[in-house]
């Protein structure tokens, strides 16, 4: 809107400046003082009488005001160029005989004479021809010579006219010399000529056709091609630079395309975006025959379009599933190593692009190389954990085998990646076991364990009890502890950042109530890992719990879990604090040793569970009941602490009974044992 508005403004302000001067042509001097003064839109006072078709007169009377004909506007414009495009060849001459420069380039590298051949305008070009224009300039995107111009263009009476005037042929010679002799000897008819004329014409409209969305039909297709054949102008190219055989590539017309090919058509040519005919078809998704690919590959010259992408790069970013018997023959155009304007190759074309895991494999079996950045610092490695791609181990071992700690410009790794995108525990032992290091922290400061841990926030929909919340939420976090654990392996990780273990630790703590209890019971290769880099947990167990600032002895003491108990004891994980509880509860527990043969009453699931621990070490045993009847059992509600416990029932019915050692005692004497008195307790417990 703001775009229609200036140009109507700068319309209006046009029509008056013309007016003013068209009033009195003798007074122009005195009504415009500054009469090179350029308006709004880059016009002068002459410019705008040119563009505005105004008669010669007023033309004539500007430049005898002294008009300067050979002033530039902001984009290299002169009035000569004007009067070209506008194919006024009147006023093009006046300027030639007010000494116009015939040869200034606009901004767009164009001169008048590659405007007037452009629009086909043969008077105007014979103007300046005869006023010494250098037809052997290069001008334009092509870098090409006014007789090569109109060679591309078709325009027949321009190249005559600069046949017979020039005195030179350099640059690319549209037909040769016997061509135009046999042209003229054979004297076209009329018929014919303007046939070509018609063709040529429909031909430069078919850009304007495709830029609309129209579809070309085969019929209009086959009848060019048969007029361009017969002329000997089938590679002529329109003011892009496209041939008709682009054309056909572009609007998916596999019968046009195969038509053209079988004409034998210039396959090299190359657009201004320097684009091929074979890169336009693997652009527009056309679904083309092994023939006519091969057609296309023969002559096909290496180069890059002006992005940088290969022939190769092009087929992987526009075809979904692109067969492997395409690939072999596009991987030997160009270099598998070839790099595009952003630095990306075509291993990481075939990965943006999810591509197979057969192609990709073919693809590195050709060399390519695998630690390559772009111009984000991005490898294909990052951008295969970005699009979440199920990669085979093979390829996924063959793109960390090289520099796999690399950072792009966020200062993310491809471990960083694998642990935001939940990457499967496989993978991430794959990157660790191939050297990928966990310490490494982006620009945000994050680490690959901020991902894996704080990144993947959990829902639970669950409305239940907190059984039922507590057995989902364990589920859920199965998966991450397991990843957690690989990453904490010795055989995998070195040591620990300061920042990694406070990462770890501080989630611990925050999910101990839940999770942390549970898997320090169940998971003794966890704690091992934890304790090994340094991460001593001390998580707040049971409320109402004695004890304060307790250890995972003390948990699993708590809890009742034998197993745990007798890892952390046979493998010495004790504290000074864990000693020194012994000692101090030693005699407080040791007198219900004593009580061993009391006539209290034994419930069927305490002889239940004496039968099930007779196999277990009888210190082992009484350490963990008498502890946990020491923390909860002498003080407050034993039946409501009892009830809280996360334990079996079978446990909680033997911790009310305050004496679950008397049914081991009894099973033990059953059997002829001799009976243990108070003399249980191991002397390395106690560190005496």
């Amino acid at each position: 809107m703001a775009s229609r508005k200036r140009h109507t403004k700068q319309k209006n302000q046009s029509i008056s400046i013309l007016f003013k001067a068209r009033q009195s042509p003798e007074q122009i001097k005195d009504y415009f003082p500054n009469i090179d003064f350029i308006y709004p839109g880059g016009r002068t006072l002459l410019t705008l009488a040119i563009e505005n078709g105004e008669d010669i007169s007023l033309v004539e009377a500007i430049i005898k005001s002294g008009a300067d004909v050979n002033v530039k506007n902001s984009k290299g414009q002169t009035a000569l160029m004007f009067a070209a495009r506008a194919q006024r060849n009147d006023v093009l001459q006046k300027l030639l005989e007010n000494e116009a420069q015939v040869d200034l380039l606009n901004d767009k590298n164009l001169t008048a004479l590659s405007i007037c051949i452009a629009e086909n305008n043969i008077d105007g070009v014979k103007h300046l021809v005869q006023s010494g224009a250098d037809v052997n300039l290069k001008t334009g995107k092509l870098q090409e010579t006014a007789l090569a111009q109109a060679k591309r263009l078709g325009s027949i009476h321009v190249m005559d006219l600069l046949e017979r005037n020039s005195s030179s042929l350099d640059g690319i010679s549209p037909l040769s010399g016997g061509q135009i002799t046999k042209a003229k000897n054979t004297q076209m008819s009329e018929i014919n000529t303007e046939k070509l004329r018609h063709s040529l014409t429909k031909f430069y409209n078919l850009k304007y056709s495709k830029d609309n969305g129209q579809i070309i039909s085969f019929k209009s297709f086959r009848k060019l091609a048969d007029v361009f054949q017969k002329n000997g102008r089938l590679n002529c190219q329109d003011s892009s630079g496209a041939t008709l055989l682009m054309y056909a590539a572009m609007q998916t017309s596999r019968e046009s395309l195969e038509y053209i090919l079988n004409l034998n058509p210039d396959v090299t040519i190359r657009d201004c975006d320097g684009r091929t005919a074979l890169m336009y078809v693997f652009i527009s998704g056309m679904n083309i025959s092994k023939l006519s690919l091969n057609q296309l590959i023969m002559k096909y010259p290496h180069g890059q379009d002006k992005y940088g992408k290969t022939v190769f790069m092009i087929a992987l970013e526009n075809s979904v599933n692109l067969p492997l018997q395409f690939c072999n023959d596009l991987s030997r155009l160009d270099d598998i190593r070839t790099k595009d304007v952003y630095g990306r190759t075509s291993l990481m074309y075939a990965i943006e692009h999810c591509h197979s895991n057969e192609l990709i494999a073919y693809i590195l079996s050709l060399g390519s190389d695998v630690g390559v950045q772009d111009k984000d610092g991005v490898t294909a490695l990052i951008i295969a954990f970005k699009k979440s791609l199920k990669l085979w181990c093979s390829i996924l071992t063959k793109l960390a085998s090289k520099n796999i700690n690399k950072q792009d410009c966020l200062g993310s790794t491809a471990l960083m990646y694998a642990a935001k995108y939940k990457a499967s525990e496989d993978y991430l032992r794959i990157l660790m076991k191939c050297g990928a290091d966990v310490n490494i922290p982006n620009v945000f400061g994050l680490t690959p364990l901020s991902y894996l841990i704080k990144g993947n926030s959990v829902e639970c929909g669950c409305n239940g009890d907190r059984y039922e919340f507590s057995f989902y939420f364990r589920n859920t976090l199965k998966c991450r502890y397991e990843c957690l654990r690989t990453v904490l392996d010795n055989s995998f990780c070195k040591k620990l950042s300061s920042r990694n273990r406070q990462i770890i630790f501080e989630y611990l703590e925050s999910h101990q109530m839940d999770s942390l209890n549970w898997f320090y019971s169940k998971d003794k290769t966890f704690l091992r890992a934890l304790w090994r880099n340094g991460i001593y947990v001390q998580p707040k167990v049971v409320n109402g719990s004695k004890f304060r600032g307790t250890s995972p002895l003390l948990v699993a003491l708590e809890l009742g879990h034998l197993d745990m108990v007798s890892f952390i004891t046979d493998n010495y994980y004790m504290t000074n604090r864990d000693f020194r509880f012994l000692r101090k509860f030693y005699d407080e527990t040791s007198w219900m040793t004593r009580r061993c043969h009391s006539s209290l009453n034994i419930s069927r699931d305490a002889i239940q569970f004496a039968e099930k621990a007779v196999s277990q070490p009888w210190p082992l045993v009484k350490l963990s009941f008498i502890a946990v009847s020491t923390c909860i059992g002498l003080y407050g509600d034993r039946a409501e602490r009892v009830a809280k416990l996360p334990i079996p029932q079978i446990l909680k019915n033997n911790l009310l009974l305050q004496c679950p050692e008397a049914a081991i005692q009894l099973k033990k004497a059953e059997r002829g044992q001799e009976l243990i008195g108070t003399t249980w307790w191991p002397e390395r417990y106690l560190g005496i």
